[in-house]
């Protein structure tokens, strides 16, 4: 989760950046690019990567209809560049010196290892526990002494001179979290799984 999380958060900032200081389609393939080698890592936090640099971007550049197409152009080439590591799986697994998870020989094969069928087993149907999820999640950053600094980093966002423009990317985010983490049935907070 380590390089998943670390691109992830690369992705959000020079999403915000490029919206913020208006930085053109270079910038958004660059993006595009960051979002696809992230689905390459973690297919959930491209998403929500996605979801909120796309929505700020949106947000952002709605009045200006030709630069929104050609951004979202350009994200979406840099998205089909930033999967190109896919196609090493596609070269190398029937050579029997390489390990690569899944069968590749059939079309399902292909859509189970994509989907993470094969291999992901954690069912997220607990919905109905996130708010004490969440409560044990808190207690557990309180007695890492990590809770002063998510309390702080949470003013701070509030403090900020733009907190309302700038809303869609924390609360993707941060619903992207809960549906991620906190509806495990079995959740124990030191495990980011």
């Amino acid at each position: 989760y380590a390089p998943a999380t670390l691109l992830a958060l690369t992705v959000l900032a020079a999403g915000v950046a490029a919206v913020d200081e208006d930085r053109g389609p270079r910038a958004w393939l660059a993006l595009g690019l960051g979002v696809g080698l992230l689905a390459c890592v973690n297919a959930v936090f491209a998403v929500g990567a996605a979801l909120a640099v796309g929505g700020y971007g949106v947000q952002g550049l709605w009045r200006a209809p030709r630069r929104l197409l050609a951004a979202g152009a350009a994200a979406a080439l840099g998205g089909a560049l930033g999967l190109l590591p896919y196609l090493q799986v596609a070269l190398r697994h029937g050579d029997p010196t390489r390990f690569v998870w899944g069968d590749f020989d059939t079309a399902q094969g292909w859509l189970d290892f994509l989907t993470g069928r094969d291999y992901g087993h954690t069912a997220h149907a607990a919905w109905g526990k996130v708010p004490a999820h969440a409560g044990v999640w808190f207690e557990w950053l309180l007695g890492q002494g990590a809770a002063p600094a998510v309390l702080l980093g949470g003013l701070g966002w509030l403090a900020e001179a733009r907190p309302r423009r700038r809303v869609w990317v924390p609360a993707v985010v941060a619903l992207m979290g809960v549906a991620f983490t906190l509806t495990y049935g079995r959740f124990h907070p030191q495990v980011p799984d």
